[in-house]
């Protein structure tokens, strides 16, 4: 067998095996991609309140809620404070934040925290809670909520 059929067999056989790996990569992906799409779906399910008005309610009860016992605190920037200092105390953006996410994370939402910076010693701090029909900003003592679709 001369050098060049040696090399042509070579590279049949390299091509032979290119050909099927790349069939098999293909069949992987599918079937990745089909258990994506169906966890992202089981998530979904798995979410309560998946209406707008659930939402839309749950932002209220919580900013009523959040509202009557709150006041803003400067001083208490920076500070790691316990929920019953919060309610004596008072606090900041930061801590309202964390007061609405966790509770709209209990409840089941998509939640999402979010921090503007202004300057190196300014910033303003918010959360984005949502569902799949709606999702609604939580801003201190404040909220407003938008209807998807």
């Amino acid at each position: 067998m001369t050098e060049n059929n040696k090399l042509r067999k070579i590279e049949v056989i390299f091509i032979i095996l290119l050909c099927f790996f790349s069939i098999l990569f293909g069949i992987l992906l599918g079937k990745i991609d089909e258990s994506i799409k169906a966890v992202q779906i089981d998530i979904f399910e798995d979410k309560q309140n998946n209406s707008f008005d659930a939402i839309l309610s749950d932002a209220h009860s919580l900013n009523k809620e959040f509202r009557a016992f709150f006041h803003y605190n400067i001083s208490r920037l920076g500070e790691d404070i316990t929920e019953e200092e919060l309610m004596s105390g008072g606090g900041t953006c930061v801590h309202a934040t964390d007061w609405y996410n966790k509770r709209m994370e209990e409840k089941g939402y998509y939640t999402k925290e979010i921090s503007i910076v202004m300057n190196k010693t300014m910033r303003h701090e918010f959360l984005i809670a949502s569902n799949q029909k709606g999702y609604c900003l939580l801003d201190q003592t404040a909220y407003e909520c938008w209807e998807m679709g």
